[in-house]
């Protein structure tokens, strides 16, 4: 996510309100990078943010 939200907000609320979330959030480009990760969805996969930034959804979910 950038710095700058796409209504003009700022990104850190929204980092924070997905953080405070219980449910897993994974938020990617339009290619399925992976640009985000919230705590819940850190835990469930057992990587950290800097392992997951930038890599294919299909790494934690590859293609049936």
């Amino acid at each position: 996510m950038s710095d700058e939200a796409p209504d003009g907000g700022d990104a850190t609320f929204y980092k924070s309100v997905l953080n405070g979330l219980p449910e897993a959030v994974l938020v990617t480009t339009l290619e399925g990078a992976i640009t985000f990760a919230n705590r819940a969805a850190l835990a469930l996969v057992g990587y950290g943010l800097e392992e997951l930034f930038g890599k294919p959804l299909t790494l934690l979910a590859p293609p049936t």
